[in-house]
């Protein structure tokens, strides 16, 4: 994997790392027209394409000046207990 990001997708210059998700027959000018004038929009169609195929685990947007409030959840222990393994698992995917 090079990128672990939708994130390069804003500009046309790391577009081929995309090319194995593209449907077939996608004109690759037609593509690079449609980054330039929405990037956000090709991103997002990206990132589903990514979901589809299982090789997601998140997706968020730019949160600047937005204020979230976190609830600790009575289960943390067990949840952290859970992430620290998927944590050994996703290290061993690299």
């Amino acid at each position: 994997m090079v990128y672990s990001s939708g994130t390069p997708i804003k500009g046309a210059t790391n577009l081929a790392l995309y090319k194995k998700i593209l449907p077939k027959g996608v004109n690759p000018q037609k593509l690079l027209d449609a980054v330039n004038s929405d990037p956000l929009s090709l991103q997002e169609a990206l990132n589903y394409e990514i979901a589809l195929q299982g090789c997601m685990i998140s997706r968020e947007l730019d949160n600047t000046g937005i204020e979230k409030e976190f609830v600790v959840s009575r289960y943390v222990e067990r949840n952290e207990e859970i992430a620290n393994q998927l944590a050994e698992i996703l290290t061993g995917m690299n």
